[in-house]
């Protein structure tokens, strides 16, 4: 009973944090059904506390903005020029693109870890009713070749 509730837990755990090799330990103990929902369930907790998280975040970075410039147009009227290298420009070509939102909220998640994959989500699709939706759907369909590719791997 103890070790299927620690690998639950260890799934969960992995999962929360680089869900594309969660269910590589859960696999060995669990069957395909509890491997899949658990490692669904951690990386969808982790999302949602990583997006809403970031999201605070953000407003509150916004603010810190505005007043920052606020005070250097009192001082002297300077304001810094914003800097436009070539990985700014990419990131802008992508999320202006046709399939950008697709791309970034469905793949960001799963490709890199889920903590630093949600909040590059939730800087560039915060304000996005449909990005919550979407990124956790995501999130449950990747589940499945997951789960199959390790369940194949390992038995």
């Amino acid at each position: 009973m103890w070790a299927k509730t620690l690998s639950y837990f260890a799934v969960f755990s992995v999962a929360t944090f680089k869900y594309m090799f969660s269910a590589a330990g859960g696999i060995a103990v669990l069957s395909f059904w509890e491997t899949y929902f658990s490692a669904i369930t951690g990386a969808c907790a982790s999302f949602l506390f990583f997006y809403f998280g970031a999201n605070m975040v953000n407003k509150q970075m916004k603010k810190y903005r505005l007043k920052k410039e606020k005070r250097a147009l009192e001082k002297d009227n300077y304001v810094p020029s914003k800097k436009f290298t070539y990985t700014n420009k990419l990131i802008v070509k992508v999320k202006v693109s046709k399939f950008g939102f697709w791309l970034i909220a469905g793949l960001c998640p799963l490709l890199l870890s889920v903590p630093l994959g949600t909040m590059i989500v939730a800087k560039l699709y915060g304000g996005k009713t449909r990005t919550v939706v979407f990124s956790l759907a995501a999130l449950m369909l990747w589940g499945f070749p997951i789960t199959i590719v390790w369940d194949t791997i390992l038995n």
